[in-house]
């Protein structure tokens, strides 16, 4: 799962010493088989709906799709009353990062706005926050919901720890107009090339921080001819940019741009390969959240990465 979707910082509470964020997840509900997750255990005949109830397994995923990741289980059970569904579950994580875990929520139908944390156990021992819903879609019995969490809990210090991303150095000259973000990306959303008559002009960043905040970075957001745009699906992250720099005119530039993005067959070139090849050096679990870098006139002078685990363990 992406790092950016699980986001937890200290917190200088009283009681709850981390704040946290879970985002870009769906639940799924789902009333026939072969996936069957809710199922009525008990209806008051002549009475309405009143007292009707329904026992819950619901699947939250880390995606719109069934076969995503998935990242907790939801057992529970809705009753009819008072003009409305009341729901109680129990979110049971099954991912690695926060397994045997749980949040406990309380809230009214799925198609409201909200529901409520009203306590955790294991990595949110304590917890308290609320869930934000958004629905989706619904088909053939088949509900899928949008779920943003946000909450706060008393966590072991020890899993606090969890690293900011590292800058590697730049390639290329070292001359022009910075470009760097502030404050530090957690994820990648997207990003853009410019090209001006096949010189690599400079970047422009749309990106995520540690607190779930976006932020963009660069000139060329607009609709501006040569610019191509590249957006990250959830699931996605850019494993890795080959590039070449060479000396024009007697300034050293960036000459190519190759991104590799997980799950594309086919990476995505810009620029005329000239040169001296370079890459950062990356370990196994790790992908690039950001560039930083330097422009002159129409040319990328240099360039460099910011660098992070590829998911929250």
């Amino acid at each position: 799962m992406s790092i950016s979707d699980f986001l937890v910082t200290p917190f200088g509470g009283a009681v709850e010493n981390a704040e946290f964020h879970l985002s870009n997840l769906y639940l799924h509900i789902n009333d026939t088989d072969p996936d069957l997750n809710e199922q009525m255990i008990a209806d008051n005949a002549g009475a309405g709906k009143y007292g009707r109830t329904y026992a819950t397994r619901w699947a939250i995923h880390h995606g719109v799709d069934s076969a995503a990741e998935l990242v907790a289980r939801a057992p529970g059970l809705i009753t009819y009353a008072s003009d409305s569904w009341h729901q109680g579950f129990t979110i049971n994580f099954q991912n690695q990062r926060f397994k045997g875990s749980t949040l406990q929520v309380m809230g009214v139908d799925y198609d409201q706005d909200e529901w409520a944390i009203v306590g955790g156990t294991g990595e949110f021992a304590m917890a308290r926050g609320i869930i934000k819903k958004y629905p989706h879609s619904t088909a053939r019995g088949r509900v899928v919901v949008k779920l943003n969490i946000h909450g706060f809990c008393s966590m072991k210090p020890t899993r606090l720890g969890i690293p900011y991303p590292r800058k590697t150095q730049t390639w290329g000259g070292n001359v022009g107009q910075t470009l760097d973000v502030i404050p530090q990306p957690w994820r990648l959303e997207s990003f853009k090339i410019h090209e001006d008559n096949g010189f690599i002009s400079s970047f422009a960043l749309k990106y995520v921080d540690r607190t779930g905040s976006m932020y963009y970075l660069g000139p060329y957001w607009g609709d501006v001819p040569g610019t191509t745009k590249i957006t990250l699906s959830p699931s996605e992250t850019l494993q890795q940019v080959h590039g070449t720099s060479d000396n024009y005119r007697g300034t050293t530039i960036v000459t190519s741009l190759t991104f590799t993005i997980s799950n594309r067959a086919a990476d995505e070139t810009f620029g005329k390969s000239s040169g001296t090849d370079f890459s950062p050096a990356l370990a196994q679990d790790e992908c690039i959240v950001g560039f930083y870098g330097q422009s002159y006139g129409k040319f990328l002078t240099s360039i460099g990465f910011y660098v992070h685990k590829s998911s929250v363990y």
